[in-house]
């Protein structure tokens, strides 16, 4: 028997997941104590980011599309 689930299932399980990796960054900078510093893009805060070709709430592969990557303020890919 395979379920397939309804349109409104997907929909909330794309909700909590951004909820979730919105959640990540500010909650984890504050539990090691590096709130003033990581945690969200700010000016001033340290930043590591990707920006991907793709929806990775869509499906896992769009993590796999890099387009960009910055680390320590520097573009270290660029396949835009």
């Amino acid at each position: 028997m395979r379920l397939t689930p309804s349109p409104i299932t997907v929909r909330k399980a794309r909700t909590v997941l951004t909820y979730a990796q919105c959640s990540q960054g500010p909650n984890t900078a504050a539990y090691i104590q590096m709130g003033d510093q990581l945690g969200t893009l700010e000016p001033g805060k340290l930043a590591d980011f990707i920006l991907l070709d793709g929806n990775p709430l869509e499906g896992y592969w769009h993590m796999l599309k890099t387009k960009v990557a910055l680390k320590g303020g520097a573009i270290v890919v660029d396949k835009r």
